[in-house]
């Protein structure tokens, strides 16, 4: 499938390049430019293309209005600012509204290759999980398929098969974050395991009310066990070790590199983003013990979101 873009930048110059790049790089057709930010929103929901490049500074409205409220009036497609400021607060901001990356001027045609093609991959990977899904929608509610002798095996080997990937898709995850040497790294991925079992089967996230609730969950559907409150307190602390050595590595990555696309692309989905910023401050500083908050609930839930 074609991948179309909206190209919203006040520069005619900078919107050629961009095209030129789209077209030169076969990553798709541009389906629309914008010159200002005012109305650009409801004219971006009028195309509805699959990704939008948006400039932030626009006369009119800002590009990070834009992006909110394209979020708001629940847009399907990804958002890619590109902008001469990069200042971390402004870059904090724009990702709160919903961009997925944030690519600064003056353009680099390697750096606007290698996102937009992340970003297209990542369209290609939802687009087939939804297909799957309607698939097995149609097949579930369809009460005249034939039933065949060994269709308790099947549906058995393609949990397994779908538990596999599940797995191998959170350790690639892991191992991107630099935890892989962690003890906790088979406590996340029992939970990741869980909580993606209970959405594809519901198509909803699981609310997660109280973490030793949800241990207890995961144990017993996954492993079958029923733990004692020590081993659940024993999960916990794994757990905080290995999301905190994450949060140490992401912090490590955007001091070194702001763009780096691993930092870019989870420091704002697995935890807080000021949090990050304050670990990001602490090492810089020199600050062995952390302040920074991390949030096992939002860390859960974004890998779920990752994996599925």
């Amino acid at each position: 499938m074609c991948v179309t873009f909206f190209v919203v930048d006040d520069d005619r110059a900078c919107r050629s390049m961009l095209s030129e790049i789209i077209k030169g790089e076969e990553l798709g057709r541009v389906i629309g430019f914008g010159e200002e930010g005012t109305e650009q929103d409801s004219i971006i929901i009028e195309h509805n293309p699959d990704i939008v490049l948006l400039d932030l500074l626009l006369p009119g409205q800002d590009g990070i209005e834009i992006a909110r409220k394209l979020k708001e009036k629940n847009f399907s497609g990804e958002i890619i600012m590109i902008s001469q400021v990069e200042t971390k607060n402004m870059v904090a901001e724009a990702y709160e509204a919903g961009i997925v990356f944030y690519i600064t001027k003056p353009i680099n045609r390697i750096e606007v290759v290698s996102v937009i093609r992340q970003v297209i991959n990542n369209l290609n990977m939802a687009r087939s999980i939804n297909k799957i899904k309607e698939t097995l929608t149609v097949i579930n509610e369809n009460k005249d398929i034939e039933i065949v002798e060994n269709e308790g095996e099947k549906y058995e080997n393609s949990n397994k098969n779908l538990d596999s990937n599940i797995r191998d898709s959170s350790l690639q995850i892991l191992s991107e974050l630099g935890v892989m040497g962690e003890s906790g790294v088979n406590d996340v991925c029992e939970l990741v395991l869980y909580l993606a079992g209970v959405k594809s089967k519901s198509g909803e996230t699981k609310d997660i009310a109280r973490l030793q609730d949800l241990y207890m969950e995961a144990a017993k559907n996954i492993s079958g066990t029923n733990p004692t409150e020590s081993d659940l307190k024993a999960k916990e602390q794994r757990l905080r070790r290995v999301i905190r050595k994450a949060m140490d590595n992401l912090a490590s990555m955007g001091l070194e590199n702001f763009h780096d696309l691993r930092f870019e692309h989870y420091s704002g989905k697995f935890f807080d983003y000021p949090e990050i910023r304050k670990r990001m401050n602490e090492i810089k500083n020199g600050a062995y013990k952390s302040e920074a908050r991390i949030n096992i609930k939002k860390f859960l839930n974004a890998m779920v979101l990752e994996v599925m």
